[in-house]
């Protein structure tokens, strides 16, 4: 009985990934929709965050010299 159980618990979490990665694929189309729709304001997160990655990796290149 234990063995049916744990086949049980096992198989949800590779359905919950391949839901998953399908949901990832199905939004790649509709992310360039969203940001169309949206405006600038998406846009300018991301350049924010951006910003900030490209700041961290200054302050590394610094750090190592």
């Amino acid at each position: 009985m234990t063995e049916s159980t744990d086949t049980k618990k096992f198989h949800p979490s590779p359905a919950k990934n391949e839901k998953q990665s399908t949901a990832t694929s199905q939004t790649d189309g509709s992310n360039r929709h969203l940001a169309e729709t949206a405006g600038s304001e998406p846009d300018m997160n991301v350049i924010e965050e951006q910003k900030k990655t490209e700041r961290g990796y200054e302050d590394l290149k610094k750090k190592i010299q």
